[in-house]
């Protein structure tokens, strides 16, 4: 079985239900359609044509991460990146960031809006999908951990004598 046979077969065993959901933000119909056939196999994909139409939906679904353009009508990606992360509810999402914009200054300014990666375009599609698995394994092991030490935390503060 060549690589691909087993992707795809890996693929099929994921449950819809625990696919991590990813909402991308993008005005150019093209680049949203082509991130939308990279992304589908493995995740539940969620797509708005610009930041205040993506925001909607952020607070809607609430994704496990956004991938946005950063130049849009309406609302940048910028804009939307800094919205989410100052937001209680939804500063917990990755936050990638896509721009032709490559000079430093742009990426700087990209990462003190508190996106978690800022790609430039053109980009590969299969470092987007290593940044995207990356950025949310990592969120998960954050995840797992904090769970884990409440569950300690919450254990210890039981008296010994009460059944668990």
């Amino acid at each position: 079985m060549d690589v691909e046979e087993e992707k795809t077969k890996v693929q099929e065993n994921i449950k819809e239900e625990d696919k991590p959901i990813i909402l991308l933000v993008d005005d150019n119909t093209e680049l949203l359609s082509m991130l939308e056939d990279i992304f589908l196999p493995m995740y539940n994909v969620y797509t708005a044509c610009n930041g205040r139409e993506g925001l909607e939906m952020a607070q809607q679904i609430q994704p496990d991460l956004i991938v946005s353009d950063v130049i849009m009508p309406e609302m940048s990606g910028k804009d939307l990146c800094y919205k989410i992360k100052t937001n209680v509810e939804l500063s917990h999402i990755s936050v990638v960031l896509l721009t032709a914009q490559t000079s430093v200054e742009y990426v700087v300014e990209g990462l003190m809006f508190g996106a978690d990666d800022y790609i430039t375009k053109p980009f590969s599609a299969t470092y987007l999908q290593a940044r995207v698995e990356n950025l949310l394994m990592q969120r998960k092991k954050l995840q797992s951990f904090y769970r884990d030490s409440l569950m300690h935390i919450n254990m210890a503060a039981v008296p010994e004598d009460l059944p668990v």
